[in-house]
């Protein structure tokens, strides 16, 4: 699509207001600069994708386990003033970089944890570098303050530590001066100032000639001059060199931080997109949370458009701020929901041209956008607020032609300035675009208009390019009726309110109610009348047929929506179903593993009590010793019979060293430390503790493999 068009869209449907909304949920000055460049995604695998990332990241936030993201500066914007300055990473610099790569590092940790849950999000944290290499080397140099440490390099120490000697031999000159009679008498105060890293004295302005020295400033009232002894002068230029060559060795170090950073910095940065990525989805998650908006279905290769109870988020926000207590507060969704009334529209499953008519009362332009804007939305990987089980294709363009776009440079007329446009639309337009054409045919005379009009749905239909039209013009209602391709629809219209109720209907064309919109408006009631007869003798017989056909589509439609309901509701029911089945599977398997554990439990406290009776009988006189032997070994078959004994078995042929495990006996967890399979017993440390234990003694239970 050509940017002119590309650009053009966007704005008449209003998306940098979309965007602003996505920029306000963002958390870093990364994520805010990826919600301020959202557009349509390039591919049908990228935007795939991106919408399987979104629905992961809104099931994650919508658990209360968001990523923990804060603002952690703009690193690119570090980097980018390295090379434009030449000047190395300041240590605070260095620091936010250092947590950024701390922040992915402690991320990519924790969604590998959740790989099972969350695969996507794991996999595009992945891709991050590993960068402890710099994370340790910055942390070991810099501190949390962003001070380079006094060990960052034994120059460096040994210079601080001379700085530290300089600065307290200085403090104790100042001190000795002070003692004397001349500096006594002469200072205002007694506590040094510093002036150019050079401690001075206030000197009062009387005594300024019997002290000497150098002076650095004076007072405004002049009454005071800083003045640094003479007796100080050596020494402090002493310190001066001292510090001269401590920045001198900071920015050593500093350089060689930033050579290490810019040695991966393709690395850095491909590390700070994976992070303003994870922001922008956490944005567009907990937006959908506090819309009620969804992820839509992205449909298959054929065209399939189909919004279930859509409403326009522009509108939504507006209805949700109108309900807040206060401003700073949370809108009421549920009220907000109920005062915009939601449109539910379907294109290229029986149908691809929609032809919505009706009344000049703004309700067809509000579809229109809100169909567009959501398909925009769409194709950005942002979630739309409509029902699930919507379905949104991936479009190669969204070509719009709405409003007023008269072009003075050009000296066109409105008319002619739509024309224009809609020509080229038509030209980029292919069987995967959506086209949008509002009031097509306005603005000439309407037989002209009509005509015009027809052709362009005509040649729209030929290509087989999806498209969703507004008009008043009934030669395109006519048009609608008799192409299969084609469907009429329109916005209800409130006959009392004279508005629209914003409600599509789908089958039914509109009517403009010109007459009756004028007689409510004052018109004088002959003139009305006068109208009404003119109409009902042109239009009777081409109006009886509308309206046939009218109630036939009307018919089919409600037929279709019932059909489309059941569908709804046999998914639902079929999803609640699986649901429950998941819920009763993992019942079942707590119950089946607490059965075991119980009669595990039972066995053993039965071979424990009976253990020291079957002993005594094994002293005693035949054939009661063969007794107790046999009264042994049948409790120790059935143990080693009980299903939990077997899984304990099956468990530890599997154990490798160093894995956890747990020792129900002990009531302690351990690590492994040998597996002798073929004697089947573990050798388990328990603290300082070594234990030897059979198989059927260990268990997985109380460990813990977050």
């Amino acid at each position: 699509m050509p940017d002119s068009l590309a650009v053009d869209a966007l704005r008449l449907l209003e998306y940098d207001q979309v965007r602003d909304l996505v920029h306000a949920y963002s958390l870093t000055t990364l994520g805010r600069e990826r919600a301020r460049v959202l557009c349509p995604l390039g591919t049908r695998e990228e935007l795939q994708l991106e919408l399987g990332l979104t629905r992961e990241m809104f099931r994650l936030v919508e658990a209360n386990e968001s990523p923990g993201l804060a603002d952690l500066g703009d690193v690119p914007a570090l980097l980018r003033e390295v090379h434009e300055h030449g000047r190395p990473l300041s240590p605070a610099a260095l620091r936010v970089i250092s947590s950024a790569l701390l922040t992915v590092t402690s991320l990519q940790a924790d969604f590998m944890r959740r790989i099972d849950r969350f695969p996507l999000l794991a996999h595009r944290v992945d891709v991050a570098i590993d960068g402890q290499e710099m994370i340790d080397q910055i942390q070991e140099n810099i501190d949390a303050r962003g001070v380079v440490r006094d060990y960052a390099s034994p120059k460096l120490t040994r210079i601080r530590q001379a700085l530290m000697g300089f600065r307290d031999s200085i403090r104790r000159r100042i001190e000795m001066l002070l003692r004397t009679p001349r500096w006594a008498k002469a200072v205002q105060n007694p506590r040094p100032s510093v002036r150019g890293d050079r401690y001075v004295l206030a000197v009062k302005a009387e005594s300024r000639g019997r002290v000497g020295g150098i002076v650095h400033d004076r007072s405004q009232t002049g009454s005071t001059f800083y003045v640094e002894p003479q007796e100080l002068v050596e020494p402090q230029n002493e310190l001066t060199e001292l510090r001269v060559a401590e920045d001198r060795e900071i920015s050593r170090i500093l350089w060689e931080l930033t050579r290490l950073v810019l040695s991966n910095e393709a690395d850095v940065e491909a590390s700070m997109s994976v992070l303003a990525h994870l922001d922008l989805l956490q944005a567009k998650a907990r937006w959908a949370g506090d819309y009620g908006m969804v992820v839509p279905d992205l449909g298959d290769d054929d065209f399939r458009l189909h919004l279930k109870n859509a409403r326009h988020p522009l509108l939504l926000r507006k209805a949700l701020d109108q309900t807040k207590a206060e401003p700073a507060g949370e809108g009421d969704l549920d009220a907000a929901l109920s005062q915009v009334v939601p449109l539910t529209v379907r294109l290229g499953e029986d149908f691809g041209r929609l032809v919505i008519t009706g009344p000049n009362t703004g309700g067809k332009t509000v579809a229109l956008k809100t169909i567009g804007l959501l398909a925009l939305m769409a194709q950005t990987g942002l979630p739309v607020p409509c029902d699930p089980g919507s379905v949104l294709p991936y479009l190669d363009a969204i070509l719009v032609d709405i409003g007023d776009e008269q072009s003075l440079e050009q000296s066109l007329s409105t008319f002619s300035a739509h024309i224009s446009k809609i020509g080229r639309i038509i030209e980029e337009a292919t069987p995967r675009s959506l086209v949008l054409l509002d009031e097509l045919g306005a603005g000439t005379d309407p037989l002209e208009g009509g005509a015009l009009a027809t052709a362009i749905l005509e040649k729209l239909q030929g290509g087989d390019i999806p498209a969703v039209i507004t008009t008043h013009l009934g030669a395109l209602k006519e048009f609608a009726y008799s192409n299969p391709g084609a469907e009429n629809a329109s916005v209800e219209f409130d006959r009392e309110s004279l508005g629209p109720t914003f409600r599509l209907l789908i089958g039914q064309a509109g009517n403009s109610n010109a007459v009756l919109i004028a007689r409510r408006l004052g018109m004088p009631a002959s003139i009305c009348d006068r109208a009404s007869d003119l109409l009902a003798v042109k239009d009777q017989r081409a109006e009886a047929l509308i309206e046939s056909m009218q109630e036939s589509r009307m018919v089919l439609e409600r037929q279709r929506q019932q059909a489309e309901d059941f569908k709804d509701e046999t998914r639902l029911a079929k999803d609640q179903a699986s649901q429950e089945l998941e819920q009763l599977q993992d019942e079942r398997d707590t119950v089946s593993r607490e059965a075991d554990q119980e009669i595990d439990r039972v066995l053993r406290r039965m071979q424990e009590a009976l253990a020291p009776v079957v002993s005594k009988i094994k002293n005693a006189p035949k054939p009661f010793n063969r007794i107790a032997e046999e009264l042994s070994l049948i409790l120790d078959g059935e143990l080693e019979r009980s299903p939990l004994d077997q899984k304990r078995r099956d468990y530890a042929r599997g154990l490798k060293k160093e894995d956890p495990v747990y020792l129900p006996k002990y009531k302690k967890k351990g690590r492994v430390l040998k597996v002798d399979r073929k004697h089947e017993v573990v050798s388990v440390k328990i603290g300082a503790l070594s234990v030897e234990v059979p198989f059927s003694e260990v268990s997985w239970i109380e460990v813990d493999h977050s």
